[in-house]
């Protein structure tokens, strides 16, 4: 059934079955607002999906996943665990109502994984299928940018290059391996790792614009010095060999390109795969697998450019 033929009510009346309430909220999808008995800190992000950009894939159940994971990663790399998304939807009118609702089922189901919820949101008639999410997430201590300390290690959460690599397999037609495919269509996140490294924490950021950008962020407003070494990444090793085979730039896809979904921490803790250390001083410096130590630029993912 397309969605002209139910209209904006009816496709959200549907939509309210299929999602669970928890138990602090208030009220029941049916306001214009929603209520929450609340504590902690308030921690709260917001971003948006195009299709075309942010998908590779027409499939709902991939792109549903996929939406949550990347809008939770901004909340982990504050130290806050996601609990409520709200999610407004532009959706084109030819498309089925199966689409639809097979795209809110897999959201709740990545949802419920990070015991979190959708809680509500607007539904639209748009020319492309945009997405808006507004994540909230309750911490007991903020993970700033800005708190990184000397002696603090650097670690990462998971494999970092692949989702790249993936991006480029489809936007240039290249023969598609299955690894990086995956990381393309269906990052995932290490919840557990994240709740493990959080309390002990610093600061953090998620790499969604390339691990090169995001660690410059970190030690230009920390105002310290970061040391990584390139054989302590966690990089798939086909990554380097099909990137040989196919005249592309493995730097390009592991530092600059983004789209890893996988979360920095600044941690004085061995938790989490450790990559590099903190000291004072400014920059981000790279030691490469023959001992030399290079800067790493700051370059990564920008919209319009």
């Amino acid at each position: 059934m397309r969605l002209t033929e139910l209209g904006e009510r009816a496709i959200v009346e549907r939509l309210r079955s299929l999602l669970r309430n928890p138990p602090e909220k208030l009220t029941t999808l049916q306001e214009d607002a929603e209520v929450f008995d609340f504590s902690g800190l308030l921690t709260v992000s917001v971003d948006m999906n195009v299709a075309g950009n942010h998908f590779q894939s027409d499939n709902p159940k991939v792109i549903g996943a996929k939406n949550v994971v990347s809008a939770a990663t901004d909340l982990l790399a504050k130290g806050a665990l996601p609990k409520y998304l709200l999610t407004s939807i532009g959706l084109p009118a030819d498309y089925g109502i199966e689409f639809v609702e097979e795209l809110y089922s897999a959201m709740d189901s990545k949802l419920k994984e990070l015991d979190a919820f959708l809680v509500g949101g607007d539904t639209v008639e748009a020319k492309e299928l945009t997405i808006a999410n507004t994540f909230i997430g309750r911490t007991e201590k903020a993970l700033l940018r800005s708190n990184m300390q000397a002696g603090d290690y650097i670690v990462l959460t998971g494999e970092v290059g692949s989702a790249a690599l993936g991006y480029t397999m489809f936007k240039n037609n290249l023969v598609p391996e299955e690894p990086f495919v995956q990381a393309q269509l269906s990052p995932s996140i290490d919840f557990e790792l994240c709740k493990k490294i959080i309390p002990g924490a610093n600061a953090g950021i998620d790499v969604s614009d390339g691990l090169g950008f995001e660690l410059n962020e970190l030690a230009k407003q920390s105002n310290k010095k970061i040391i990584i070494h390139e054989a302590k990444l966690p990089v798939n090793p086909r990554l380097y060999s099909y990137c040989a085979e196919h005249g592309l730039d493995s730097d390009k896809l592991i530092f600059h390109s983004g789209e890893d979904y996988q979360v920095v921490y600044s941690t004085p803790e061995k938790k989490g795969i450790v990559i590099g250390r903190v000291e004072e001083g400014s920059g981000v410096s790279l030691v490469r697998k023959n001992g030399k130590e290079e800067p790493l630029s700051d370059a990564g993912w920008q919209h319009f450019r």
